[in-house]
């Protein structure tokens, strides 16, 4: 769930995401989306099932690494 939510919130905001990259300001950027996304993953995790945002938060963090490498590439 975690991965499909940080695609989602690549596919429609790309330009947000690579200009807080590039600005690093991209937490701000994006608060209220990263907020919501979170809220979200969390309301769709069954009960019983043992998980929290830090594996959001994993996802998100991979995610970013991997475009901020991508991003300076294309330089």
């Amino acid at each position: 769930i975690a991965k499909l939510m940080v695609s989602e919130l690549l596919l429609y905001n790309s330009a947000d995401i690579d200009e807080g990259i590039k600005s690093d300001n991209l937490e701000k950027k994006l608060e209220s989306k990263l907020k919501d996304a979170r809220e979200n993953f969390l309301s769709r995790i069954p009960d019983g099932v043992d998980a929290d945002l830090s594996i959001f938060n994993s996802a998100w963090n991979r995610f970013i690494l991997k475009r901020k490498k991508a991003l300076e590439t294309m330089k």
